[in-house]
């Protein structure tokens, strides 16, 4: 008797999700264009050695239907390990270790910038056309309305986020944040200030462009540019983690929920009455609340003091930044893991020197405290 394949209905009964999140991947790749082709071929892969499998290990009409959802639920694994794998594939930069958050997915361009140089002009004048000198860089000013935001800015004059950001801001830092009034520079085209450095040919064709064209832009000539002097290189933008910390993405909140009860800079300490520099930021919250990386990264430290308690010190790869985490209740960590961004590394607590339930959260460049507040939204 001929063998039959699995109807339909088990499948989707066996697959569960794993099936729905395969028909949704074509409106996932249409979101993120090229990012997801990946995904699309994984899922459609993976979907082809389902049907194959199913058409060999077929049961006829004799067999249990318990055996058909059996070999189901098998494919049903290999079908979600590969979606997981493309997923991670694709959300991941060069790099692999600096996921981008959900909310920024929309607005990023997550391939690599282009290196391919273009064959420098002849002499010779063009047939049937004309050379296109490098467009000079013009600099105007917006002042900051009520509702703006750096990103709806950029947005409004046609500039990519990275552009209005470098511009306005140094590595990141308050890009959350304007101020009614503030004035932002907006320039003619994209494009970041980078440092000519000792070799201003190298410096350029190392980021797709030509020296000269760079030169046009700032409308300076290559006698007076010394290697630390800045130029704006039009047209490139930063990548991978150099790009999430000057957008401002680089850290996501350590915890959900909580108020923060104690800011970053100079106060007056709970215990001696006197002025002391607060390194940190304290983030009130329920004894237990979860604590999570804020971004990935090794532990490079868990320990027990009378000041911190219980505290996780966590080094990230962006920049020479570093996390520190005091007063936990419980610490889910040990020294040496390696943790991803939004990991639970431990729990809100009171241990060390702590009148309630909150977390001390720290960020470091280096030995130098940072304020939090600065490079994370949603921290003041």
């Amino acid at each position: 008797m001929p063998r039959k394949a699995l109807p339909a209905k088990h499948l989707q009964q066996a697959f569960g999700s794993a099936w729905s999140d395969a028909q949704v991947a074509p409106r996932v790749r249409s979101r993120l264009s090229g990012q997801y082709a990946a995904l699309g071929e994984g899922v459609r892969s993976a979907r082809a050695a389902v049907r194959a499998w199913v058409q060999v290990w077929g049961a006829s009409r004799s067999r249990r239907l318990g055996t058909k959802v059996a070999f189901a639920a098998i494919a049903a694994v290999s079908l979600q390990a590969a979606m997981v794998t493309t997923v991670r594939a694709a959300l991941y930069d060069d790099q692999e270790y600096l996921v981008f958050p959900e909310r920024w997915l929309a607005s990023l361009d997550l391939r690599a910038p282009a290196r391919d140089i273009p064959p420098p002009l002849t002499a010779s004048p063009a047939v049937g056309g004309m050379n296109v000198a490098p467009l000079p860089l013009v600099i105007s000013q917006y002042r900051v309305q009520r509702g703006d935001t750096l990103s709806s800015i950029a947005f409004d004059f046609g500039l990519e986020l990275d552009t209005v950001a470098s511009l306005n801001r140094t590595a990141g830092v308050g890009v959350h944040m304007v101020e009614i009034g503030e004035i932002v520079r907006i320039p003619n085209q994209d494009g970041i200030y980078l440092a000519a450095g000792a070799d201003l040919d190298e410096t350029s064709l190392s980021h797709g462009v030509m020296a000269d064209d760079v030169l046009a832009t700032n409308r300076v000539i290559g006698s007076v540019v010394a290697a630390d002097t800045q130029l704006f290189f039009s047209g490139v933008q930063h990548s991978g983690a150099a790009l999430t910390l000057a957008i401002g993405a680089a850290f996501q909140r350590p915890l959900v929920g909580g108020w923060v009860s104690s800011r970053f800079g100079p106060r007056i300490d709970p215990f001696t009455k006197t002025r002391r520099m607060h390194n940190g930021i304290d983030v009130a919250a329920r004894r237990g609340t979860p604590v999570r990386a804020t971004q990935d990264g090794r532990v490079v430290a868990v320990g027990e003091s009378p000041h911190l308690g219980n505290y996780v010190i966590i080094s990230h790869y962006v920049e020479r930044y570093s996390s520190v985490y005091g007063h936990l209740q419980r610490v889910h960590v040990r020294r040496g893991h390696i943790v991803e961004r939004g990991q639970l590394i431990g729990a809100v607590g009171s241990t060390g020197r702590s009148t309630a339930p909150h977390l001390h959260f720290e960020l470091r460049q280096g030995h130098r405290p940072v304020d939090p507040a600065d490079l994370i939204a949603r921290m003041r």
